[in-house]
């Protein structure tokens, strides 16, 4: 799933001369609900594209950590103050317009912070003015696909391979 959504951004990263960087470790499993992880990798991909700096980098990692799942999303773009970074997982919070233009809302990363919590996980944020930002989560993995009986999943949720 983490290389379809690598792959829905190539193309804005193209446009903007953005190198996408991938690390992903095959085989990872985790019972998610398809959708919602989905929804979390494009909010930081895109985000991570759209505040990345031409001819910039966007690098993503997934990786086995303990009993973890570990994605990073991490950019070379235009980073945040402190206290940008000390809001962003307010719901509606915008830093200023010539930022986030007019097309945002201010719910994208509370919306992933949500659906990281509401799965088990943990999610932080590092980033500094001029130097990019960097995201990280952690969400609890799964052996196999077997790991999981049917009865433990629920509604729109299966155990994907990220």
């Amino acid at each position: 799933m983490t290389e379809i959504a690598v792959e829905e951004q190539a193309l804005t990263a193209a446009s903007r001369h953005i190198q996408i960087h991938t690390e992903i470790t095959p085989d990872l499993f985790a019972c998610v609900d398809e959708t919602a992880y989905f929804r979390l990798l494009i909010n930081l991909l895109s985000n991570a594209v759209t505040y990345g700096k031409e001819n910039g980098n966007v690098w993503i990692s997934l990786t086995l950590s303990g009993s973890d799942i570990l994605l990073q999303i991490r950019d070379d773009g235009i980073g945040m103050s402190e206290e940008v970074l000390s809001h962003i997982w307010e719901r509606f919070y915008r830093a200023d317009s010539s930022r986030t233009g007019d097309s945002h809302f201010g719910l994208g990363l509370s919306m992933v912070q949500w659906i990281v919590t509401a799965h088990g996980g943990t999610i932080t944020a590092q980033s500094k003015p001029s130097a990019g930002s960097t995201f990280t989560v952690f969400l609890p993995a799964s052996h196999s696909q077997e790991d999981f009986e049917p009865k433990k999943i629920k509604k729109n949720e299966k155990n994907e391979r990220f």
